[in-house]
């Protein structure tokens, strides 16, 4: 029996050896996997920008306009009605008033008070409209616009409306002749607007008297 144990014993003692060997093992290659993570961290690779992308200035291709050119929209700025209506203006507003014509909106009236947008979108019903005759003092401050209501306005009556609201919105007179006017009706204007600036402030009614 005693010759069978020592043997047995020693089988015992080298199997658990080989079992805990490969556990040893397997330990030190884990810890130096991570000695040498820590020793060079791994970081990601970028594709860097070639160089001449990145400084490339962008050039602007001209527009290739062909045989396109500016020309007049029509020979005379006012038509035969409105030049008529122009000069009745001119000689019975002067020398108080100057008459300017065919002026843009956007060009008289600004928005304020609503949001950015609010803004914008009300200013956006004005800014295409064109008044026919704006009237000036000798220092160029804007004192009434007058449309002449010829064909072009039947059936725009509302639109009309709006629009003479928003010239009184702004502080402004707002007047309409009927088609072309006669001498005796663009006095009568010349009169209330005298009259009227008089009193809001204008001061054209004393420099007419001290004349």
């Amino acid at each position: 029996m005693g010759a069978i144990k020592w043997p047995l014993i020693f089988m015992a003692i080298v199997g658990v050896l080989a079992v805990m060997m490969p556990k040893q093992r397997r330990g030190t290659r884990g810890r130096g996997k991570q000695s040498a993570c820590r020793q060079e961290p791994r970081t990601a690779s970028v594709p860097e920008a070639p160089p001449e992308l990145v400084f490339r200035s962008v050039v602007k291709k001209p527009m290739d306009y062909g045989n396109a050119r500016f020309c007049l929209k029509k020979p005379t700025l006012l038509s035969a009605r409105e030049q008529g209506c122009y000069w009745r203006l001119v000689e019975h507003l002067s020398p108080d008033f100057i008459v300017l014509a065919q002026v843009g909106f956007s060009q008289l009236l600004s928005v304020k008070g609503g949001t950015g947008e609010q803004n914008y979108a009300l200013f956006g019903t004005m800014r295409q409209k064109v008044a026919d005759f704006v009237v000036c003092r000798k220092d160029l401050s804007v004192v009434a616009v007058i449309e002449l209501d010829d064909s072009s306005h039947r059936g725009k009556e509302e639109q009309d409306k709006k629009r003479d609201a928003a010239v009184r919105q702004a502080g402004l007179l707002a007047f309409r002749l009927p088609n072309t006017p006669g001498n005796e009706p663009v006095k009568n204007l010349a009169d209330v607007l005298r009259r009227m600036d008089a009193q809001r402030g204008g001061g054209v009614a004393s420099v007419a008297s001290s004349q």
